[in-house]
């Protein structure tokens, strides 16, 4: 596609003389008309980086656009387009019509999911539904995600469609498509953990789901499987595959096994997936492009093998041809088989592009094939461009084939000016490819480690020190060893030979996790890093992108925006107090610059995702030690840049709790305050967590700054605005359970559970309307 540029034309004024400002002004207009003359064929690269950005733009709206945005971001897509169709057209227009297209796609889609939430907890209640996704959390609970929802004593209209319960203890028998009943305790989406970070509802409500819980007892199976549905099909043969696996290959390696042949990471043990993730390797147990290219390369090798012997074939048919379809066929089934998650997707999509070139005997262009592939993914689900699945695989993959491409155009001229004719020693060639296949490995693993750890420290503040040592000694064995065993198992297994393959997996699975363990407990390997601000993770990332988009040498200008991320991210402020959402801690910033919690054993899973986000490698355990805080039975004070903070955590009387609160200017409560500590000049307390979420508070002389999680999300369709229980309850249920006075019990009170006493119970929200008052508001 060529591209009309205005700046490529050369300057119609005269020359000037060298050395003064106008002459340096037209020398740097030459280099820029250049610049951008050399990407007359690259433009279309960037279609994926403008559609994505669309994308963005639609998340990052603080409040939900109406359709007249879309329908007109789609109109003048639309327009672009057609222009581009009748002539020439400048690169820019084409870049605004992707952005447009993004912004649509990503309207579209909210549109055509509109997830019904809940929006209050419904306490112990029974729900019927039917199974349709079931995997396992370690050995003794399961996760199960519940459609065509009916809750009873629930308005249908309050009531969401489809709902995540996690099931502890043993279960019976269950499979997908069956229909369940079942006692439990759901509910709403909740906010972030902290304001502006990782918003796990929206997350869930693309994915259908509008509210989460656990069962309090066992289910009841009220109906069977209906019919013979694809994709439970698919599922059942998955969990039938796994039971083989572990049958065969006991232990944790069974379960090991497993996650790489199936995906199913529910049985792999918590050791053998923190050690892979802290050296490194965690990429391993994602089914992506090296398990994709292993398998439907290795197919495709021995097909083509295999008819190969045939001089009659080799001679008279398109072998290869056969064996490319072949390989299409091995990576559809691969794909069925291992969930299809995004960096799945991604392989296959390219494995398939690959092999269509092969079929049509035309050259495969890897980046355009990532380009194409990435801009489809994008439009069917616009929501995984704020994954960092997404992110790190299309970043990773992009660095490689970039980084392949600059270095085989160098190689190649370089072999044309050192040609000897061929007079090269046998010896020396075996050497030469030993050694470029040893740097090789190290390179693909510097490149891929540097451009996918932009969004690993952004999402889970790790950045493997020894990922290069730890890839340069599993790949091989992954390679030669774990991968083609595991092809050999999956051919094998419908004739009940797999037991042979799969030991011998094992035993490269045993040396995989030796070595994660290994690189795992070297000094420095757990260090955490803090999460760069959103704007320094934008400039790292156009940085990152046009070191590999752009063409010639003008692409290193992309390492001054990285500098200048960089730069940014040190001049982020971090807040002074934070409380967490339900006021089970809060913490204050200490005089060195840590974190500090009353010495309290609550929020755990909090206190931990606060650290890990601070960059700071305390254990849950080294941070309640920390100096700061003052404690008795019923509040907690600290001092925070001179401001006095009281943190009550026990109901009292109006009287008892101002005795407390004395002369402190902040006070915080996990219980309602109602009138109580009116003298404060801040306050927070149950009814405004309850409304907004965490609270963080940033401190600056006379003048603090209150953010909270919910207002950080906007008004946007997945953010959960709390209401109070009974507006939820149907009228006969608000009858029985005594609102009206009466005493009759809407259902059976169900005998005591220990399951309540697990991590997911919560108190119980109140069931009056709050009184109205802004968030924080001063006394």
């Amino acid at each position: 596609m060529d591209f009309e540029l205005a700046w490529e034309r050369p300057p119609e004024a005269p020359p000037v003389a060298h050395g003064t400002i106008a002459g340096l002004v037209a020398a740097l207009r030459r280099q820029l008309a250049s610049a951008f003359a050399a990407q007359r064929q690259c433009w279309p690269l960037w279609v994926p980086v403008a559609l994505a950005a669309g994308v963005a733009v639609y998340f990052a709206m603080p409040v939900e656009p109406h359709g007249l945005f879309a329908a007109l971001a789609a109109t003048l897509a639309v327009a672009i387009v057609v222009q581009i169709r009748r002539g020439a057209c400048k690169p820019a227009f084409l870049l605004l019509a992707a952005c447009a297209a993004g912004f649509t796609a990503a309207k579209a889609r909210t549109l055509w999911l509109d997830t019904a939430m809940l929006a209050a907890p419904t306490g112990d209640v029974v729900l019927t539904g039917r199974i349709v996704g079931l995997a396992p959390i370690g050995e003794r609970s399961l996760r199960l995600v519940l459609d065509d929802v009916q809750l009873e004593a629930i308005e249908p209209n309050r009531a969401p469609r489809r709902v995540e319960l996690r099931m502890p203890g043993p279960a019976p028998r269950l499979s997908r498509g069956a229909t369940i009943r079942v006692h439990a305790l759901l509910y709403p989406l909740a906010p972030p953990l902290l304001p502006g970070t990782y918003d796990h509802a929206r997350t869930l409500w693309f994915a259908g789901i509008g509210a989460t819980g656990r069962a309090l007892r066992r289910p009841d199976i009220i109906a069977a499987p209906t019919g013979p549905a694809l994709a439970d099909w698919i599922d059942d043969l998955r969990d039938a595959i796994g039971a083989r696996i572990r049958a065969a290959l006991p232990g944790p390696m069974g379960a090991f096994a497993e996650a790489q042949i199936t995906g199913e990471r529910g049985h792999l043990p918590r050791g053998i997936n923190d050690a892979l993730q802290v050296s490194g390797l965690a990429h391993i147990l994602s089914i992506s492009g090296l398990h994709m290219a292993l398998v439907a390369g290795g197919v495709f090798t021995v097909l083509r093998a295999l008819l190969a012997l045939s001089p009659w074939l080799a001679l008279t048919r398109p072998i290869k041809a056969w064996a490319a379809v072949g390989a299409l066929l091995a990576a559809a089934i691969y794909l069925a088989l291992s969930g299809g998650g995004v960096a799945t997707w991604r392989s296959a999509i390219m494995i398939v592009m690959l092999f269509a070139a092969v079929l049509l005997e035309r050259p495969a262009l890897s980046l355009h094939n990532l380009v194409a592939t990435a801009a489809l993914l994008i439009v069917m689900s616009p929501e995984a461009v704020l994954s960092a699945s997404f992110q790190m695989s299309f970043l990773a993959v992009m660095g490689l084939i970039s980084a392949h491409e600059a270095w085989s155009g160098r190689r190649a001229s370089r072999e044309r000016e050192g040609d000897d004719g061929g007079k090269v020693r046998w010896t020396r060639l075996v050497f030469r490819r030993l050694l470029a296949a040893a740097l090789a490995m190290t390179a693909t693993t510097v490149v891929a480690s540097l451009c996918s750890g932009l969004p690993a420290v952004y999402h889970f503040n790790r950045l493997s020190a020894y990922a290069v040592i730890a890839n340069a000694l599993a790949l091989p064995v992954v390679s030669l060893l774990v991968m083609p065993a595991a092809l050999a198992a999956m051919v094998a297994m419908p004739f009940g030979l797999e037991f042979l393959p799969l030991q011998l997996m094992g035993v490269g699975l045993a040396a995989v996790a030796r070595i994660a363990a290994t690189i795992a407990a070297l000094p420095g390997a757990r260090t955490a890093i803090a999460s760069p601000p959103l704007p320094a993770m934008m400039a790292m990332t156009a940085g990152l992108l046009f070191l590999c988009l752009w063409r010639g040498w003008t692409r290193l200008l992309g390492l001054v925006a990285i500098l200048a991320g960089i730069g940014l991210a040190g001049l982020h402020s971090e807040p002074d107090i934070l409380v967490e959402r339900r006021g089970a801690t809060v913490a204050v910033r200490a005089e060195d610059g840590r974190l500090a919690f009353p010495l309290q054993r609550k929020a755990r899973f909090t206190v931990e995702k606060w650290l890990l986000h601070e960059g700071d490698s305390a254990t849950f355990k080294e941070a309640l030690e920390r100096p700061g805080w003052s404690c008795t039975p019923t509040a907690c004070r600290a001092v925070v840049k001179g401001r006095r903070l009281v943190f009550l955590t026990s109901d009292l009387a109006a009287g008892a709790a101002s005795a407390l609160c004395g002369d402190a200017e902040i006070v915080i409560a996990a219980v309602p305050l109602r009138g109580a500590c009116r003298g404060a000049r801040l306050r927070i307390d149950r009814f405004d967590l309850w409304r907004k979420g965490a609270h963080a508070i940033y401190l600056d002389g006379d003048r603090w700054r209150v953010v909270s999680a919910r207002d950080e999300q906007g008004q946007r369709p997945w953010v959960v605005h709390p209401v109070p229980r009974a507006s939820i309850r149907s009228a006969t249920s608000l009858k029985s359970l005594n609102i009206y006075g009466l005493s009759r019990p809407a259902f059976p009170a169900p005998a005591p559970d220990p399951a309540r006493k697990f991590w997911f119970h919560r108190p119980d929200w109140p069931l009056r309307a709050p009184p109205s008052r802004p968030c924080g508001a001063f006394a």
